[in-house]
C-alpha cells in the first residue's frame, strides 16, 4: 500500500503542477454525443505502427487538447474546477467520460497498477480537479469490464498482424520469470517479417502469458507451448524457438519436434559469470569492490565523506545507484568505482581503522582497469543482440568479432608487459571456447545460413568456414541450394508460396520445384555470391537489400526472409536490467497483483504498440459503469470473486 500511495502522490503532483501553470477554456456546453464502435477496426499496418504513450501522459495530452482552440481569456483552472463541481456528472456515454474511462483502463494495464488504484484518495482527488464532472467508475468496472475488453482488443490486433507474416512463418521466443509469492510466469512471443505496401519490416507480438504455481517443469512448458501454438499458429508454420530458460525450455521444445535455438544473451551472460569465477585474484577484487559499494549504500556517514572527497577533487558524483553490489551489475559497479578511485581512496584512508580489509592497492586498481577492458566487449555484444532490430544473422559474426577483440586485447597486454591482464584475457577466451551452447551455435547450419545471407557478413562467413575446413563452406552452399530449391515456385498466377522447408515430396508443387528449382536455385546462389555488396555499411538493414532482390532471386529471397525474422535472443534490450528480463518491464508493481491480473496486464503491456491510438470502450460497457453492475458474462461468479479478492489480499501484504 505504501508504494501505491507514493505512486498516486507522484501522479497527483504531476497533474497539479500542470493545472497551476496552464488555464482552461471557458465552460462550454458538452459536445454532441459521438458514436464509438464497440469493436475498433484498423488495418494491420495501422495497428502495427501505433505509438504507446504513458497513461498519465495520455490524460495530460487530452486535457491540453481542450485548451488549444480558444483565444479568449480563460478562467483559472482551480476556479473553473470549483464551478464545474456544481454541474451534474457526465453521463457514462458522454465522449469525455468514454475517453477518460478508456485511458484509465489503458493506464492500469500498461502501468500494472492494482484495480484499487481508481478508488485511492490521490487518484480521486486528481480527477476531481482535472475533470470534476467525471464520476470515476469503481474497481469492479475496470476489473470485470474495461480492462478485459482492452485485452480482447489487443488479442484481435495480435491475430490480425500475425496473419500478415511473409511466408506464413512465425518464430517464437520464450521468456520465464518468477515473482513473490512464489509464482512462475511464461511468455510466448511471435516474431516474423511482414510486407506492408512492398516494404519489409520485422514485427513481434506476445501471443500469451501463462502462470504456474512454483517452478515450471519441462512438461509444464511443453503443455502450455503446445496450447499456444495450436491456438495462435494453427494455420501457420512455426520457425525457430529461442528460449532463455536453459535445459527445461530446450527439452520442451525438442518434445514438440521444433527447432530449439539458445538465447545468445544468456550464453554470453553465463560465459561472463564463468570467467569471473575462474580466477582467485578476480574473486578477491570483486569481493572487496562489493564491500566498498555496499558500505557506501548502507552508511550515510560514508556516503557523506565520499561526497565531500568528490567535491574537493572536482569529480563527478556518480558512485550512486549504478554502483550496487549485485552480481549482474558487475561491469557498472566496477566502472563507477574505478572512475571514483581517487575519492574512494581518500574515504578509505579517513576510515582506515574501520575498513582496513577494504584496502585496494595500485596493482588492484590496475587489475580493475584490465578487467573492465575485458568485460566491455561482452557487454557491447549483449547490448547489440538484444536490440529490437537484431536478427539471427548477427549471431556468428558477433561471436567472431568478440573473439578477435579479446585476442587483440591480449596482444596489447603482452606488448605492455602486463602479463596478469594477458592471462585474464586468455581465461576469457577459454571460457568462450568451453561454452557448449556456443559450440553448438557455431556448428549449427541455421546460424551459418543466416550469417551468409546477410550481405554485410557474406564474405566473412565464407572466409571463416573456408579457412577452417573447405568441406564446411561446401556443405553450407549445398544446404542453401537445397533450401532455395524447396522454396522455388514455378511461375503461375495461382501458385501459392510455400514456407521454407514446408514442402512435401509428394506435393505436385514440390515435384515442379525439384525439376526446375535446382537450376534456378543454383543460378540465384551463384549470382548472390558474385554480387557487389561493398557499398552496404555495417549499420545497414539487410532487408532493404533483399527487398530489391525479391523479383530477381525469388527462391533465395524466401530463404533469407525466413532467417531475418528470427531473433538471436529471447528478450529485448528494454526488458534486460539485471536478474529477470521481465522485472525491468513490469517492475515490482506486479507483486500487488493476482496471477490472473499479472497475465492479463503483461499481455496488454507487451502488446501496447498494437493498441489503436483512438481506441475507446464500447458504450455498452460504459452504460453500466455508474450503476449496479452484474458479473462479467465470460466469468462465472467464483472467477470474478477470485479476480478481485486475490488483488485485495496482495495489497494488504
Amino acid at each position: 500500500m505504501k508504494e501505491e500511495e507514493e505512486s498516486c502522490q507522484s501522479t497527483v503532483h504531476d497533474l497539479f503542477s500542470y493545472l497551476k501553470e496552464k488555464e482552461e477554456e471557458e465552460e462550454e456546453e458538452p459536445p454532441e454525443l459521438r458514436t464509438f464502435p464497440s469493436t475498433p477496426t484498423t488495418s494491420a499496418q495501422a495497428v502495427a505502427k501505433q505509438p504507446c504513450p504513458s497513461g498519465v501522459h495520455e490524460m495530460l495530452s487530452y486535457l491540453k487538447k481542450e485548451e488549444e482552440d480558444d483565444d479568449e481569456p480563460a478562467t483559472p483552472a482551480f476556479q473553473l474546477a470549483r464551478q464545474e463541481r456544481s454541474q451534474p456528472y457526465y453521463p457514462p456515454t458522454h465522449p469525455t467520460a468514454v475517453q477518460l474511462a478508456s485511458d484509465t483502463a489503458w493506464m492500469l494495464a500498461v502501468d500494472m497498477q492494482p484495480f484499487s488504484y481508481v478508488e485511492s484518495e490521490g487518484f480521486l482527488r486528481l480527477m476531481a480537479t482535472a475533470q470534476p464532472r467525471w464520476k470515476v467508475p469503481g474497481r469492479t468496472f475496470f476489473a470485470t469490464k474495461a480492462v478485459p475488453e482492452l485485452s480482447k482488443v489487443v488479442s484481435r490486433a495480435v491475430r490480425q498482424v500475425v496473419a500478415c507474416s511473409v511466408g506464413r512463418t512465425v518464430h517464437i521466443s520464450i521468456d520465464t520469470w518468477a515473482t513473490r509469492p512464489v509464482a512462475t510466469y511464461l511468455s510466448v512471443t511471435g516474431h516474423w517479417v511482414a510486407d506492408f505496401s512492398g516494404g519489409l519490416s520485422r514485427r513481434h507480438a506476445t501471443l500469451s502469458v501463462c502462470a504456474f504455481e512454483g517452478p515450471c517443469s519441462p512438461e509444464d512448458i511443453c503443455h502450455k507451448l503446445r496450447e499456444v501454438l495450436q491456438d495462435w499458429l494453427h494455420d501457420l508454420k512455426t520457425g525457430g524457438v529461442v528460449s532463455d530458460d536453459g535445459a527445461n525450455a530446450a527439452k520442451a521444445v525438442r518434445e514438440l519436434r521444433l527447432k530449439h535455438l539458445p538465447c545468445l544473451a544468456r550464453c554470453l551472460r553465463l560465459v561472463t559469470k564463468a570467467f569471473l569465477a575462474a580466477d582467485a585474484q578476480v574473486n578477491r577484487l570483486l569481493k572487496t569492490s562489493r564491500w566498498i559499494c555496499g558500505r557506501y549504500n548502507r552508511s550515510a556517514a560514508s556516503r557523506r565523506r565520499l561526497l565531500e572527497a568528490q567535491a574537493n577533487l572536482g569529480l563527478h558524483q556518480s558512485l550512486g545507484p549504478e554502483a550496487r553490489s549485485r552480481s549482474n551489475s558487475t561491469l557498472r559497479m566496477l566502472e563507477s568505482l574505478y572512475q571514483q578511485r581517487q575519492a574512494v581512496g581518500v574515504m578509505l584512508e579517513e576510515e582506515e581503522e574501520q575498513v582496513s580489509h577494504l584496502h585496494l592497492t595500485p596493482p588492484d586498481w590496475k587489475a580493475m582497469k584490465s578487467l573492465l577492458e575485458i568485460l566491455k566487449p561482452f557487454e557491447d555484444a549483449a547490448a547489440l543482440v538484444t536490440r529490437p532490430e537484431a536478427t539471427l544473422c548477427q549471431a556468428l559474426p558477433l561471436l567472431w568479432f568478440l573473439e578477435e577483440q579479446l585476442r587483440a586485447l591480449r596482444t596489447r597486454y603482452y606488448q605492455e608487459n602486463n602479463n596478469t591482464a594477458a592471462h585474464l584475457t586468455t581465461q576469457a577466451l577459454d571460457c568462450l571456447e568451453a561454452s557448449s551452447q556456443l559450440r553448438v551455435m557455431k556448428g549449427s547450419m541455421i546460424y551459418r545460413v543466416a550469417a551468409f545471407l546477410d550481405p554485410r557478413f557474406r564474405d566473412i562467413t565464407t572466409m571463416k568456414l573456408g579457412g577452417a575446413d573447405m568441406s564446411d563452406a561446401a556443405e553450407l552452399k549445398e544446404h542453401i541450394l537445397d533450401l532455395a530449391t524447396r522454396s522455388y515456385v514455378p511461375p503461375g498466377p495461382d501458385t501459392e508460396f510455400p514456407p521454407v522447408g514446408h514442402s512435401s515430396p509428394h506435393d505436385p508443387v514440390t515435384g515442379l520445384a525439384t525439376e526446375g528449382g535446382a537450376a534456378a536455385a543454383l543460378r540465384e546462389v551463384e549470382e548472390y555470391l558474385h554480387d557487389n555488396v561493398d557499398h552496404i555499411g555495417e549499420n545497414a538493414d539487410p532487408m532493404l537489400y533483399w527487398q530489391g532482390k525479391m523479383g530477381v532471386w525469388p527462391a533465395l529471397f524466401k530463404v533469407a526472409v525466413f532467417h531475418f525474422g528470427c531473433p538471436p535472443t529471447a528478450v529485448r534490450s528494454e526488458e534486460l536490467s539485471g536478474g529477470s528480463s521481465a522485472a525491468s518491464a513490469e517492475g515490482d508493481r506486479r507483486r500487488n497483483l493476482s496471477p490472473a491480473n499479472v497475465k492479463m496486464f503483461s499481455f496488454i503491456r507487451r502488446n501496447r504498440h498494437l493498441i489503436p491510438q483512438d481506441w475507446r470502450l464500447s458504450l455498452g460497457d460504459l452504460s453500466a459503469s455508474q450503476s449496479a453492475m452484474g458479473p462479467r458474462e465470460d466469468l462465472d461468479g467464483e472467477e470474478e470473486d477470485e479476480l478481485l479478492r486475490v488483488d485485495e489480499e496482495h495489497e494488504e501484504d
